[in-house]
């Protein structure tokens, strides 16, 4: 979303948390047509704030929010995503951009595919986020489990991993041991 500037365009924003509901808000002060996608019948995730600033944009027409849909397929048409729906109700569509805001859950298959252990709790790794698979890490919200993170934690467990990562993987020295 912060690579490209997208403005006046058909954009359709799947997911249901507070990052799918700040996109929403943002993308449309950007002049773009929004379409929200959500899984659910009612927004359980949100924050106060979003909720209700999410709710008021569909009431004023801003955005329209397709409940309790998933997408079934998306196909190229002529260089534009088309999105079918797995709900008869919610009619297939041509936009210029999806948007995924997707992250409430660890994403445990294709964690499964790259081979990282797991345990009952979750994805195997140490604290600096290194995993059973050499030289690969976990960071951000898929080291804090179930209970959720926030920012500070993902940016934390980030310096952790590159920490680690210079130290263990790339043999040089952590600029923090050498600072007083």
């Amino acid at each position: 979303m912060t690579s490209h500037a997208i403005q006046n365009e058909d954009v359709l924003v799947v997911g249901g948390g507070d990052t799918a509901a700040e996109y929403v808000q943002y993308l449309r002060l950007q002049g773009n047509r929004i379409t929200l996608s959500y899984r659910k019948a009612d927004f359980t995730r949100l924050n106060q704030q979003n909720h209700d600033a999410l709710l008021a944009m569909e009431q004023r027409g801003e955005v329209e929010i397709l409940r309790n849909s998933n997408i079934k397929e998306i196909v190229d048409e002529a260089g534009r995503p088309r999105i079918s729906f797995a709900e008869l109700e919610h009619t297939a569509r041509t936009l210029d951009r999806v948007i995924f805001a997707l992250g409430g859950t660890t994403p445990t298959n294709f964690l499964h595919t790259l081979g990282i252990t797991f345990n009952g709790d979750g994805p195997v790794f140490d604290e600096a986020g290194a995993t059973n698979v050499d030289g690969l890490y976990l960071i951000g919200d898929l080291v804090v489990g179930k209970k959720g993170g926030s920012i500070i934690t993902a940016f934390n467990s980030a310096v952790r991993a590159m920490k680690s990562i210079c130290i263990r993987d790339l043999s040089c020295q952590s600029r923090s041991s050498t600072v007083q």
